[in-house]
Order: structure tokens, then sequence, then C-alpha cells
């Protein structure tokens, strides 16, 4: 049986009160602007059980149950309601004009592949373009990216970037990280969405810089190395720069790289502890959920930052990451070591601020060669 709300005008097609003991079974329940199956324990709905459905374009959750106050917890939380063997799917990520009650600043498409993803403030942010995205690392954003570019582009984009594989530079016991993809046994929908903003993935520092460089350098990706030269008596062998990959194109890489500098400087908001004097940074923070064997540790973070300068003609990249650091964000206490490390690095490496660079551009100096 077929419950289509498509033309319904209600934000949830199924509620379920006032029963004990009850299986919803072999149902196919689709296009919900709300909730697919709404289980209401403060309306004595008990023991319930919703076996073997599919729950299609619902653009909030498929199967919720209230949120009930503290103090009636005890009383009025669902009690051994289970949810098996059920499919959830969504043919595309929500949009503003598929719930006429949401507002430009309410807005929240936060339903994708059978799980609830939300911002790291619990917040809507309302519609927002890519840069005020990744600015304000909104994981709403993101997984609507994702699901918007469709499996194949998605994951082929995350292996051009060399996510899930070896990046070959010149050391033993290089781990390939973990990158599921569709077909695997483990893959879900639901990871083309958590994915996008990296969760479910596990990369490699190495991996990571290796990426962002190719930001940074137009959209080309090169070869990591760690011998720059191999002397031999008298023979001298000089390692020669080598691409392994274009995985975008320079006009991209220059659309990312203002994207970068304006999530570090903007004005407001940005990474102010991650700024330095005179130069523009180009650069992101993390912050990641550390797994456990029962989920994800509680009250402590991977925290990071990564950062190239300056912005405009890169020279120094930097990937700071502190495991279980005693401040959580890495925009607290990843960026701080980024500034100290990039401040002693522009006066060990003779890189001058910016305004002094491009006057000497201007009069045809040349600088930031080596």
């Amino acid at each position: 049986m077929i419950f289509d709300g498509a033309s319904s005008k209600h934000g949830e097609l199924i509620g379920v009160a006032g029963c004990t003991g009850v299986t919803i079974a072999n149902l196919t329940v689709q296009n919900v602007k709300w909730n697919g199956i709404k289980i209401n324990s403060d309306r004595g709905a008990q023991r319930v059980t919703i076996h073997n459905c599919v729950l299609h374009n619902i653009w909030q959750r498929g199967v919720k149950a209230p949120a009930v106050p503290q103090d009636q917890e005890e009383k009025l939380s669902p009690r051994d309601c289970r949810v098996q063997f059920c499919l959830f799917y969504n043919d595309r990520p929500k949009r503003f004009e598929d719930d006429e009650t949401d507002t430009e600043k309410t807005y929240n498409g936060n339903y994708i592949g059978g799980i609830d993803v939300k911002n790291w403030d619990r917040q809507a942010h309302g519609v927002t373009d890519v840069s005020t995205a990744l600015s304000q690392s909104l994981n709403v954003g993101m997984a609507t990216i994702a699901t918007e570019m469709g499996q194949e582009r998605f994951y082929t984009a995350m292996r051009s970037f060399g996510f899930g594989q070896r990046t070959g530079i010149d050391l033993p016991g290089e781990e390939a990280g973990i990158l599921r993809m569709p077909g695997d046994s483990d893959w879900s929908e639901s990871n083309l969405a958590t994915n996008s903003f990296g969760q479910g993935v596990s990369i490699t520092p190495l991996q990571m810089i290796t990426a962002v460089s190719a930001i940074a350098n137009d959209g080309l990706m090169m070869q990591p190395r760690i011998v720059r030269q191999i002397v031999n008596g008298d023979t001298v062998t000089n390692a020669q720069p080598m691409a392994i990959g274009r995985p975008i194109s320079a006009v991209v890489a220059k659309e990312v790289t203002t994207m970068m500098l304006r999530a570090v400087a903007e004005e407001g908001g940005g990474v102010p502890l991650a700024q330095v004097p005179g130069y523009t940074i180009a650069g992101k923070t993390g912050t990641a959920e550390i797994p456990s064997p029962t989920g994800y540790e509680s009250g402590t973070s991977i925290a990071s930052f990564i950062g190239f300068f300056p912005a405009d003609d890169p020279q120094v990249i930097i990937l700071v990451k502190l495991d279980r650091p005693d401040e959580y964000w890495g925009s607290v206490v990843a960026a701080p070591v980024f500034k100290t490390l990039a401040e002693r690095l522009v006066i060990l490496l003779g890189i001058p601020t910016d305004d002094i660079r491009r006057q000497l551009q201007a009069s045809g100096g040349r600088v930031n060669e080596r």
C-alpha cells in the first residue's frame, strides 16, 4: 500500500496514537513535507513496530517521536518501539519550495539518506551560498551539495583528490585511509551526505595536505616527496616535480581559494586566531568526532586547521592536527598553532608582506622564487 502526501496539506502523513503492541508493515510513505510516521507516545502509543516499510522523499524525518519535556520523559517517552528492515531514501535533498512554512531564515534541509543531518550549532541557517556554507562549516549545506552532485560525481571527485588511496610518497608504511564507495557492502546512501562534511571517512594528514595543495596550485595536484636530492659520490640526483592529477580547473581553484580566504578573514566571523598581520591566509578549520566501538567519544575531538599563504601566490601550506586537545574546536585550539608557525616561517623563508610583495612586482621585481 502506498501513502502519498504530495497533495496533502498536512505535515505528517501517518500518526500513531492510543494503541499498544501495534505493527505497521509493508507500507510505502512518500512525498511528505515534515514526517512520514509519527509515534505519539504522549498520546498513549507504546510498543509500536515499524516493519518492512519504505520512507521516500520525506523532508524531515521518516519516523519521529515527539519531543517530551524532561520532567515527563519517564512517563511519556516511547517504550519498546522499533524500526525494522525499513528503507529510507530521497531522490534529492530538500528544497526551499518543498515546505511553504519555511522562511529564508528557518529553512533547514536536514533529512538525507534516512538520517538527520544537523549543523554543528544545531541551528537552521536558512538559504545560504556555497561560500557561507564553507566559512560557517554548515553540514546541511555540504550534504545538500553532495546529494545534488549524486553518487558518481561526488565519489569520482573524492578519488580524484586522492582520498581512499596512497599518495605514493617515498616513505614506507603509508596508509590509504578509508573511503567507502557505492557498491561496497558497508556503504549506504546516508554516507553520501555524511562523507561530504568529513564523517564516515578516514583521511591521513598527508592525503589532506596533498589535496588542499592542489587548490593552492591552480588545481594541479603534485606528488609529495621527502627526499629532495640524492648524493652518491660525485653523482647528484635531484627529485623532479611530478604532477599526479588535476582534480579541478584553475578557475575553480581560484574560486575555492577565495572562499577559503573569506573563511579565515570574514569580518564578524572567520578565524581570527589564524590570521597573520600583513598576509592573506586561505584556510579551513576542522573538528572531527572520534569513533569508538559504541559510537563516538563524548566531549573530545580531533581539532585541525589547514591553510596556505600568501593566498594569491602560495608559498607555504601548513596542516595542524591535534588529537583530543583540551579545547574542542579547531578554530580555538589548532588555529593559534598555525598562526605561530606561519609567523616564524615568513621570517625564516623571507616571504615579504602582501603590500611589499605587490609593490615589488609592480616595479618589475621578482619575489618568492626558489
